[in-house]
């Protein structure tokens, strides 16, 4: 099966059950490539040590500190909006490479 993943996981237990199960996948015999902002860790249980890895820009704008809540609201519209145009990529480079199924790790 060709296996199309997308994570953004920090370190930590969600991350290291992520990978212990594309490891499984792997394994197995599966065909599995991952694709991730690069704000998900990449250093703590890399996919990329087993599977190709790609490093989609989310190209968000950090979230200032912000003294209103208008502000605050408006920083996290402009973050969501980076999420989305980031998944949109990620779904078209997937939609290329023929796979059967997404396995999404949320964060």
């Amino acid at each position: 099966m060709r296996i199309a993943l997308w994570h953004n996981l920090p370190p930590g237990g969600g991350k290291r059950a992520f990978y212990n199960q594309v490891a499984g996948l792997v394994r197995l015999g599966h065909h599995v490539e991952s694709w991730c902002p690069p704000t998900a860790d990449q250093q703590f249980l890399p996919l990329g040590d087993l599977v190709t890895e790609h490093i989609v820009d989310a190209q968000h704008v950090p979230l200032s500190k912000r003294k209103n809540l208008w502000e605050l609201v408006h920083d996290t519209d402009v973050q969501a909006e980076a999420m989305d145009r980031h998944c949109q990529q990620c779904a078209l480079e997937m939609s290329k490479g023929a796979f059967d199924v997404l396995f999404a790790g949320p964060c």
